[in-house]
């Protein structure tokens, strides 16, 4: 039996699939989850990660790399934030901000911000590709696909208004 064990192990180091990818809803929640048990939340750990993802379906929006780049201060939140929406607001936008410094950023954002950030310039925005990259790392790669899409509209107006569709309808 031992032997069958090692010769599978061998075998799945030369090709078994990957892990599957991590939720970000899962990683942001459980770092929220910390911070609400430190706070004195008598919940358990996992009916805390599964409520926090229950009122936040929008999470399902944010990429694995922006989760975990925002989890280490999202474990450091106050006890002032829970209950109180707009200390809330203002220190998850902190979060986010410190997230958007640290994240890893993907080939398929690379590629992406190559080409946004040109359009949005011959539109007479200015939008630096390393800051377009930070900020578009925190979002799943199915959001920028969608605003990939935007790229080809044929009027700054067209492709101002689809970036406003892509994200109202998150």
């Amino acid at each position: 039996m031992l032997g069958r064990i090692i010769v599978f192990a061998s075998l799945c180091g030369l090709g078994c699939a990957a892990d599957p990818p991590e939720d970000p809803a899962v990683v942001w929640c459980g770092a929220v989850c910390v911070a609400q048990k430190r706070c004195g939340d008598t919940r358990s750990f996992e009916q805390c990660r599964v409520d926090c993802m229950t009122v936040r379906p929008g999470l399902a929006n944010y990429s694995a790399n922006g989760a975990r780049a925002g989890a280490p201060c999202l474990e450091k939140l106050t006890c002032s934030v829970f209950g109180d929406d707009v200390a809330s607001k203002a220190e998850l936008d902190v979060c986010w901000k410190q997230a958007q410094l640290v994240v890893e950023v993907t080939p398929q954002v690379r590629s992406f911000c190559a080409d946004y950030a040109r359009v949005w310039f011959e539109c007479g925005y200015s939008l630096p590709i390393d800051v377009c990259e930070r900020r578009y790392a925190m979002w799943a790669a199915s959001v920028v696909d969608k605003l990939t899409l935007c790229v080809a509209e044929p009027t700054c107006d067209a492709l101002h208004a689809c970036d406003t569709v892509v994200f109202a309808n998150l």
